[in-house]
């Protein structure tokens, strides 16, 4: 399986969010990619050319519900790639949905080797994006990862819940969700010791 994104696509997201929301080397990538992409140093003859991100098995990404519903044909992308040898998928739409390209790579390597070290320890804004990638694509363990450490960084501060339970509610966490609220002390105790996140990962497991 193989991610590409347009380079009219690239382009736009190097403009806009990008330099904000990747992270350091994936942004130097993209910005080479895109260099690459101006100077016609790619293999695409298309007008705008398809630029290579990332690869995976398909035996892998199969077992994620996201992607196995790709594979077997549940979206359009997978009709237009029944002929291929290589399934395609463009990341463009991604972008277009607010998530990026940082968090896809992370969430590539942790489907690959399961480690909790593809959650980001001080940048909750990149634990955020992983944290959607996670439920969108249906991967509840790297789910109560991110979850986890959200919660570790709300801690005891009212601010950071605030920003918590406002991004809990728009992508309906309700584990996050509910933590978020009991630290600003809109929950009883009872809800709060029922709802809050672990945060020593005891009893996770590994894996998609």
């Amino acid at each position: 399986m193989a991610f590409f994104i347009r380079a009219s696509d690239l382009a736009r997201h190097l403009a806009g969010a990008a330099p904000d929301v990747e992270e350091g080397p994936v942004l130097e990538f993209l910005e080479d990619l895109a260099a690459k992409a101006r100077d016609g140093a790619v293999s695409d003859d298309e007008e705008d050319p398809k630029l290579p991100l990332y690869c995976g098995h398909k035996f892998l990404l199969g077992r994620i519900p996201y992607f196995r519903a790709l594979l077997s044909g549940g979206f359009r992308e997978g009709a237009e790639n029944e002929a291929e040898e290589v399934f395609h998928v463009d990341a463009g739409g991604f972008l277009e949905d607010g998530l990026t390209l940082s968090a896809l790579r992370r969430f590539l390597l942790y489907v690959y080797t399961g480690s909790r070290a593809q959650v980001p320890e001080d940048d909750p804004n990149g634990t955020m994006a992983l944290t959607v990638i996670a439920g969108r694509f249906g991967a509840p363990s790297l789910l109560r990862m991110c979850e986890q450490r959200l919660s570790s960084f709300i801690g005891d501060d009212r601010g950071n819940a605030a920003l918590i339970l406002d991004f809990a509610q728009r992508f309906s966490l309700p584990r996050l969700e509910k933590f978020s609220a009991a630290v600003l002390g809109v929950r009883d105790d009872a809800e709060v010791a029922d709802a809050a996140v672990s945060r020593d990962g005891r009893g996770e497991s590994k894996g998609a």
